[in-house]
């Protein structure tokens, strides 16, 4: 599956096919836990901001960083970077850019769960 320059996408796969070359299971597995991970850490970083604990929504933002970089989720990285570099605090500003990285985290795991369906079980 050749994701790369494919700007219908929000995540480039380039660094991850590097990653696995050409080992499907491998593939899959590193799929599913950035999957996992990246599920539980945004709902995490929304109970947080709802609650108002925002160094704890910094923690998980920094968290988040690496996987989002191996995934080429380029677009979050002002947003990830305007939630750990929190200057002034402004509850309303930090709760857009959750709200964005919400939305463009949801936008990704769709677009993995459709592009790899094969490696999202049911059971």
């Amino acid at each position: 599956m050749d994701t790369n320059g494919n700007p219908g996408k929000p995540y480039d796969l380039t660094s991850i096919f590097a990653i696995t070359e050409d080992n499907p299971g491998f593939l899959a597995k590193l799929i599913n836990v950035f999957y996992d991970n990246i599920s539980n850490d945004i709902l995490l970083i929304n109970e947080a901001a709802n609650a108002g604990r925002w160094d704890e929504v910094r923690q998980l933002a920094h968290k988040m960083k690496p996987s989002l970089k191996h995934f080429g989720i380029t677009s979050l990285v002002d947003v990830i970077a305007g939630l750990e570099h929190q200057g002034d605090v402004d509850p309303q500003r930090l709760k857009g850019l959750v709200n964005q990285l919400d939305s463009v985290i949801n936008e990704v795991l769709n677009g993995l769960r459709n592009e790899f369906p094969e490696d999202f079980n049911e059971d």
